[in-house]
């Protein structure tokens, strides 16, 4: 039903997003579920980044909790992009740019 409430382009792309958009909208207990898969994303975001932060290339200004939470919201832009109906190819040059302050081989690395 909230998903109904949404701006039109929320309807596509990934349930995550469109769960954290309208997560005033949900309950008490999918708000807890919800911030639970946000926990678990972190931890997931943090033990990707943790090789990349023991090199000596990696920002000493920027903690692994901060990479952790920047490469989340970069995953979430892409998200909403392509829910938009931005090209793929046109959001991994936006992530490929976004992933470069950390260590240009990251990208590469996080690749499927």
């Amino acid at each position: 039903v909230f998903v109904e409430q949404l701006h039109q382009h929320h309807l596509n792309g990934c349930l995550f997003q469109k769960m954290c958009y309208g997560e005033r909208d949900l309950g008490p207990k999918t708000q807890a579920r919800l911030g639970q898969l946000r926990v678990l994303a972190s931890e997931a975001y943090v033990s990707c980044l943790h090789p990349h932060f023991e090199q000596t290339n990696w920002p000493k200004d920027v903690s692994l909790q901060q990479g952790a939470y920047y490469l989340g919201e970069q995953l979430a832009l892409a998200a909403h992009l392509r829910s938009l109906g931005t090209s793929a190819d046109q959001v991994k040059q936006l992530i490929s740019i976004s992933l470069s302050i950390f260590n240009p081989t990251l990208l590469h690395d996080l690749k499927p």
